[in-house]
């Protein structure tokens, strides 16, 4: 088994989608891949919450820019027989989901601090299960894994940590003894050991749900697909947890250019 990683910036064009299709579809050996959400959508999300939580209705502009971004490149890289059933599963997401949370803080000016932070982790959650669909949608025989069901998080008191012994359990038994050859993985999102609750695992943070799996499941290294530009920051450019992980369980972590598969690699660990 091996653990593959596409960031935004892999998934910020059309090219790079197909790009990464390609990359997935040529892997020999059983693959977990990790994605992010499309390039500048948790930005996009992070401005949509602050509009809503200010109550100015610009964010209801933004939300529906959003919802055609996705469906374009639903109608670029999906394939046909997926096509309507991603385009559903999108407006799900967008319409049951991001719109009423930012509407309840639109009209809500007394909502608690606590749970203000509780909706900004789902709207936020929502670039990369929005991506994994697409993901899942336009790659051959892949089949979607929910991440909030095996990375669990709990709070310590003054920052939030991984639950590490609930999320080694999980992980083991959602992948180990799984035939699946090509297994979608949301980066960055987990799930409260507690209520349930989506959480996320900071800017990057698909590099720690990459290392995270890849410590639980001892495989010994992982690629990170990026752009040519983001790995000229090497180590800069990695989550600083899963660079701990890499130091405390010797991952090796490679950066990989999406634009040219066949090119320069650079080793982070």
């Amino acid at each position: 088994m091996k653990i593959i990683e596409f960031r935004g910036a892999s998934m910020g064009t059309i090219e790079g989608l197909l790009n990464a299709k390609k990359i997935i579809e040529s892997q020999t050996e059983q693959t977990i891949i990790v994605v992010s959400a499309l390039g500048g959508v948790t930005s996009q999300l992070i401005e949509i919450f602050r509009l809503s939580e200010n109550h100015d209705r610009k964010y209801e502009k933004l939300i529906q820019q959003l919802r055609q971004r996705h469906l374009d490149v639903i109608d670029s890289v999906v394939l046909d027989q997926n096509k309507d059933q991603c385009r559903q599963i999108i407006t799900k997401f967008i319409d049951l989901n991001i719109t009423p949370y930012c509407a309840m803080l639109m009209v809500n000016k007394e909502l608690d601090i606590s749970i203000r932070a509780k909706l900004r982790e789902v709207v936020l959650a929502h670039g990369e299960i929005m991506a994994s669909a697409i993901v899942s949608s336009m790659v051959e025989d892949s089949s979607p894994h929910f991440a909030p069901n095996f990375i669990k998080t709990r709070d310590s008191g003054y920052e939030r940590i991984i639950d590490w012994e609930s999320t080694e359990e999980l992980v083991r038994k959602e992948f180990e003894n799984n035939p699946e050859q090509r297994i979608i993985v949301q980066g960055y999102i987990a799930g409260d050991i507690t209520t349930g609750h989506k959480t996320t695992l900071g800017r990057c943070g698909d590099d720690y749900t990459a290392a995270i799996l890849a410590t639980v499941l001892k495989i010994n290294s992982f690629d990170i697909w990026t752009n040519a530009e983001r790995m000229a920051q090497g180590v800069n450019y990695v989550h600083p947890a899963a660079l701990q992980l890499a130091d405390n369980f010797k991952l090796k972590i490679t950066l990989r250019d999406t634009y040219d598969p066949q090119g320069k690699v650079v080793v982070i660990r």
